[in-house]
């Protein structure tokens, strides 16, 4: 799942040097119609969800934020990925972007719109191209049914306000998304309801960290963040007991934030791609093995790019892991999609 979250503080670090170059380009927004440059495929991305539709066929794409020339661009499209059939465009919800969730037994998407934006001088921004993006709040919620390709408008939620960089994943066991960014808040879609949550003690606050769950374990397992250690500092969340653990796990992928990862059913651990790190994006495959508490790197023959900011999902029907999009940085969104094979241990280009 995707961190809340957007490049404006993508690294304090960096931040100087992203923001010269975001006004430079701010006023060159494209009038073209935003399309992909293959039929096929989804337009270039970062920031966007990738959800899987387990036990159903396939992977959901939902939202997410182009990079320039046309800044302050705010994805709202659906497509669907399946091995069989590869990309399918669906029916979105116009220029809206937030949290997404699948409700398994519903069979339902939750999406927690939290922006709209599109080009400077579009409806809802600012007619003046003055800061590196034209976003606009926008507090609205939706329900998707993939099965129909329908939307369906539900009553707006009373959202904390979040720190920026902070993370979500939804526990499917407890029916709740889990978000975390200093506090703990626990969203439930059946009754539309917030609750701040009272661990003992909890992680840390690293920006752009990864928040993943594990359904074996029944854990919410936190990775990385702006201004943390390296990847063996493993934070596990069990929401039916308020805590927080520390896992302890042995020597892992070195500090990173905007990575992902996604849960491998079959296997019971977690699969990691990328993330941006001291040097830059990085393009290293790690496995967590939540069976032993062990991180592995995998170093498969063939592998992305370095990229920052893309999104994975596990498909149950092929035990493979999808990704898609993100990129170097925030100005050079890509709109590859990626399939990593566990039985291989292998990337290929789809």
């Amino acid at each position: 799942m995707t961190a809340f979250r957007r490049w404006r503080r993508a690294s304090m670090k960096t931040a100087a040097l992203l923001i010269a170059v975001a006004l430079t380009l701010a006023c060159s927004t494209s009038s073209q119609p935003l399309t992909s440059t293959e039929a096929k495929s989804p337009p270039a991305r970062g920031y966007h969800n990738l959800i899987s539709l387990g036990p159903s066929p396939g992977v959901l794409l939902f939202g997410g934020d182009t990079a320039p020339p046309r800044v302050g661009h705010v994805l709202g499209d659906v497509w669907q990925w399946r091995s069989d059939q590869g990309w399918t465009e669906k029916t979105g919800i116009g220029q809206k972007d937030g949290y997404a969730l699948y409700e398994r037994n519903a069979q339902r998407v939750v999406v927690l719109v939290f922006e709209t934006g599109g080009p400077c001088g579009a409806p809802g921004t600012s007619s003046v191209c003055s800061t590196p993006r034209a976003f606009a709040p926008l507090l609205e919620n939706w329900t998707y049914y993939p099965a129909k390709d329908s939307w369906t408008q539900r009553d707006t939620d009373q959202r904390p306000n979040f720190q920026n960089g902070s993370a979500a994943a939804f526990d499917t066991e407890s029916g709740r998304l889990i978000v975390f960014g200093g506090e703990t808040w626990a969203y439930d879609p059946a009754i539309n309801s917030w609750a701040k949550m009272a661990p003992k003690r909890q992680p840390d606050f690293g920006a752009y960290a990864v928040l993943a769950y594990a359904a074996k374990q029944d854990r919410v397992i936190l990775l990385g963040g702006e201004d943390r250690g390296d990847l063996s500092d493993i934070w596990m969340y069990d929401f039916n007991h308020d805590t927080w653990t520390e896992a302890h796990a042995t020597p892992g992928p070195t500090a990173r934030m905007y990575a992902t990862a996604a849960y491998d059913a079959r296997a019971n651990r977690l699969i990691l791609f990328g993330g941006l790190g001291s040097g830059g994006a990085l393009s290293d495959t790690w496995s967590y093995d939540l069976n032993t508490n062990a991180w592995s790197e995998l170093k498969p023959k063939t592998s992305p790019s370095g990229r920052a900011r893309h999104a994975m999902a596990y498909e149950s029907e092929t035990g493979n892991v999808v990704m898609f999009g993100g990129g170097d940085d925030p100005f050079h969104f890509k709109n590859d999609t990626w399939i990593y094979d566990p039985a291989t241990n292998n990337w290929s280009e789809a």
